[in-house]
């Protein structure tokens, strides 16, 4: 934790519940204004650049049960239940995974827009990715150098002998080698791009929360913290309160703490399908289709 600036017994200006992909990135964003406090919570331990254990910092670790929430999920009723790892850590599940750093196909961003949904044009999105990147490859068209998350693209020789003969296959297969998954053309067979530099995993945390960033007095950061529902005035989000009942008043709740973390929260709150939390025992809110309809990719 870093030591508080401002009493956290007054409502701050903005309370970021999880410290993830998302919530490191906000909270160092959001705390570039000094006249902003910022408070982030995480339910996992708040490592520092200097505590962070072996474990999460080599690349090598996926996963690291120590820092997972121990989730499980099915596909259907017939389908056979799988660990599904979340990372419980400043960071979160960026500190735990793969490194895998490939963008969003372009077909797939544009499709979004058949939907209605707005500022997510091809060429909108391409400037965000090369302005959160840095990476010494690739063309400068697509590619960003100057961003605080460090990826980079993995070459044929960098490869295990077993990776190589799998490209060299599907090669002879008739697929394309692709020197660059985030470049112009990426269909085809190669390396993955990885947020991993030295053989050190590029968390959100690290990317996002270095030193300079925790030391800025408008920013606190809390770990340990698991946050059990969010207080409301009327409709009006107050606060959070912890699974040990402490509270946290804020004037503003951003709720990052990942696709099941934030709406188990939401559900606890009251926010979610009537139905599901009558059953719970839980007074509604508001009637929203909360958890409904998640997808992830199954793990091989």
């Amino acid at each position: 934790m870093s030591s508080p600036t401002f009493d956290l017994n007054q409502p701050v200006d903005v309370l970021i519940v999880g410290g993830g992909s998302a919530g490191a990135a906000l909270a160092a964003r959001l705390s570039e204004d000094p006249n902003r406090r910022v408070l982030l919570l995480e339910a996992g331990p708040a490592f520092t650049s200097d505590e962070l254990p072996p474990d999460l910092s080599n690349a090598e670790q996926v996963p690291v049960p120590t820092f997972d929430w121990g989730y499980s999920a099915r596909g259907g009723a017939l389908t056979a239940e799988m660990a599904v790892p979340r990372g419980r850590v400043l960071g979160g599940s960026s500190a735990v995974n793969a490194a895998v750093a490939i963008r969003a196909r372009r077909k797939d961003v544009e499709s979004w827009q058949i939907h209605g949904v707005e500022g997510w044009a091809w060429d909108e999105v391409l400037e965000t990715f090369k302005a959160l990147e840095n990476t010494d490859s690739g063309d400068d068209v697509y590619r960003g150098r100057t961003g605080p998350v460090s990826v980079r693209q993995r070459t044929y020789d960098e490869l295990t002998p077993g990776l190589r003969g799998f490209i060299d296959a599907s090669i002879a297969d008739g697929y394309k080698h692709v020197d660059d998954f985030n470049g112009g053309n990426p269909e085809g067979v190669g390396g993955c791009p990885v947020n991993i530099v030295d053989g050190v995993r590029q968390s959100s945390a690290v990317a996002y929360l270095p030193d300079e960033v925790r030391r800025r007095p408008n920013l606190t950061i809390v770990g340990e913290v698991v946050v059990d529902k969010v207080l409301f005035d009327g409709i009006t989000a107050t606060g959070v309160i912890s699974s040990t009942s402490e509270v946290y008043p804020a004037k503003e709740v951003i709720l990052s703490a990942g696709t099941y973390g934030s709406a188990a929260i939401l559900l606890r709150s009251g926010v979610g399908p009537a139905r599901d939390l009558v059953e719970l025992g839980i007074a509604t809110l508001a009637d929203l289709p909360v958890g409904q309809h998640l997808q992830d990719q199954p793990i091989f």
